[in-house]
């Protein structure tokens, strides 16, 4: 094979190595997206049971015996 030919497999496999390491990347950002996600959830649950626990609470106390 000459040089030409040995320059492109080269190139081929830069790319295609390349390719896989922007797959790997991407596949680990989408799983701590995922977790961002579920901490975001739980951020928004938090602030809903401070703002609306003390009302509920109210509400109980007037409802009771």
């Amino acid at each position: 094979m000459d040089q030409k030919g040995n320059s492109h497999d080269y190139e081929m496999g830069l790319r295609d190595g390349k390719i896989a390491s922007l797959e790997t990347s991407v596949s680990k950002i989408a799983e701590d997206l995922g977790k961002f996600k579920i901490s975001i959830y739980m951020l928004y649950g938090a602030i809903a049971l401070t703002t609306f626990l003390p009302a509920l609470q109210g509400l109980l106390h007037r409802a009771g015996p």
